[in-house]
């Protein structure tokens, strides 16, 4: 797999909150990975909880690790 560019990792986060608040979600937080587990982008919605950031890494991280996404994941 190639390496994440910056540019990237903006988009989906950006296409990520722009998909929650269209679809009336609270608001969020994405955390964005490389793929050595590396915070690459971490964008937080205005209004978001506190703790959002450390959950969203978190997240991130299992999907990651898992290789799979946080999507499939919650499926299990």
């Amino acid at each position: 797999m190639a390496s994440l560019a910056l540019a990237q990792a903006m988009t989906i986060a950006e296409a990520t909150l722009d998909r929650g608040r269209a679809a009336g979600y609270k608001p969020l937080t994405v955390a964005v990975l490389d793929l050595g587990g590396n915070v690459k982008v971490l964008l937080r919605d205005d209004d978001s909880d506190f703790l959002r950031p450390d959950i969203a890494i978190a997240k991130a991280w299992g999907a990651l690790g898992m290789g799979m996404s946080s999507r499939a994941l919650g499926d299990l």
